[in-house]
């Protein structure tokens, strides 16, 4: 656990990951994720208010990535072979948008080519994604890295009675090749501690 100044009071938090999934089915053409439209193995975030357990705390990053049905590596050689795998891919970043609102207010909006890892040029068998890069905090603008995923600095804060979405489109309808893969929305956050806690490191 550690303390940080928030609205000039140190406040306890500690960090948590929260991820949604979205199950890809030939022909789909978006997504609502953190939305808890999946089954609860798929995902890891409150249902309530807002997807924070004490429903306050600061969004740090975000990123995407894709798996194979039943969270195996997704496998380019496989579902119609090399290229058709890549392709498919390929078409879900390129084609992709995440918005996030706030509010009923867009607060970002990025294309899934900066969430998700571009198809190697080399693909055989399965491969590893990458992470986001390490936070740091004092910009006022969206941080970008050579790694996929961007983060916010400053994060964004979510209070209690406020609510944050993310709606994820496509240009271009899923593709067979990604037909009951897993493409997983992963976010890094804060999340504020109960008041009551007793100990807390600095």
């Amino acid at each position: 656990m550690r303390v940080q100044m928030i609205n000039k009071k140190p406040t306890p938090f500690y960090n948590s990951t929260k991820w949604s999934t979205w199950v890809m089915a030939t022909g789909d053409t978006g997504f609502t994720p953190f939305q808890g439209l999946e089954a609860a193995a798929l995902r890891n975030y409150n249902i309530g208010q807002n997807i924070f357990t004490q429903n306050a705390g600061r969004i740090l990053a975000i990123k995407a990535e894709i798996f194979g049905a039943s969270w195996a590596k997704f496998m380019y050689n496989e579902a119609g072979g090399l290229t058709a795998g890549a392709n498919a891919v390929e078409s879900l970043r390129n084609s992709g948008l995440i918005t996030i609102t706030q509010n009923s207010k867009t607060v970002h909006e990025d294309s899934l080519n900066n969430l998700i890892q571009r198809t190697p040029d080399f693909a055989i068998g399965a491969v590893e994604m990458v992470g986001i890069a390490n936070y740091a905090d004092g910009s006022q603008e969206v941080k970008r890295s050579n790694k996929n995923g961007f983060y916010f600095t400053p994060p964004l804060i979510v209070t209690p009675g406020t609510n944050v979405s993310f709606n994820v489109s496509t240009k271009a309808a899923i593709l067979a090749a990604l037909n009951t893969a897993y493409c997983r929305f992963q976010l890094a956050t804060e999340e504020i501690a109960p008041d009551t806690l007793s100990e807390v490191r600095s």
